[in-house]
């Protein structure tokens, strides 16, 4: 009779990350640490500075906390404070002391995108990241899954983790082509503008 702990059960489990954008790289430093055999593979040939500013609430400044870069991105961030809502003249309408509100959990900052993508490759360290590959196909049985990539390799994995976005392919060969993410109603416009010159503090 032989006796498995839990720790060297995780050890042993082998998980692929599809996509290497901000979720795929928050998750494999997460699994690493706790023992499991973690990869990443991304589409893109190359890391490109791509994106636009990104609000993190507090609930986001908690979880890079758990990942030990709640200090890095805040240094390279800005903490707000407080928001203000406006109607499309600029007459407020509101205005929410976000920094009361999130502090039992952690500070609201704002980063660009590429600033935060870069502190969490940094985070990934010694994971294996493979550029400019997808998934070709994956089949799963007895809690396995085999992939296919396209260079022509493959593998055996016990999790597969689709975090490749809105075009999914791991979506699109686990459940069918035609198995497209249908809209709930809400839109989230973010844009670049011009500040006008009666802001004059990060609100």
């Amino acid at each position: 009779m032989s006796c498995t702990t839990v720790g060297e059960a995780v050890s042993r489990q082998r998980v692929l990350i599809v996509g290497g954008g901000i979720a795929g790289l928050a998750l494999a430093p997460m699994l690493a640490r706790a023992g499991v055999a973690v990869e990443v593979i991304e589409r893109e040939p190359a890391w490109r500075p791509s994106g636009t500013g990104m609000y993190l609430p507090g609930n986001a400044a908690r979880a890079l906390r758990a990942l030990g870069l709640e200090a890095h991105v805040a240094s390279r961030a800005v903490e707000i404070p407080r928001q203000s809502f406006r109607d499309q003249r600029g007459r407020l309408l509101f205005e929410v002391d976000v920094a009361e509100l999130w502090r039992p959990v952690g500070p609201c900052l704002a980063i660009h995108r590429a600033g935060l993508h870069e502190l969490l490759l940094e985070a990934a360290g010694d994971v294996p990241i493979h550029l400019g590959m997808t998934v070709n196909r994956g089949t799963g049985q007895d809690r396995v899954v085999s992939v296919e990539l396209s260079d022509g390799t493959s593998g055996d994995y016990d999790l597969v983790v689709a975090a490749d976005g809105i075009g999914s392919a791991v979506r699109q060969l686990t459940f069918a082509p035609t198995a497209l993410p249908r809209p709930v109603g809400q839109i989230g416009w973010r844009f670049l503008a011009p500040r006008p010159p009666e802001l004059t503090t990060c609100r």
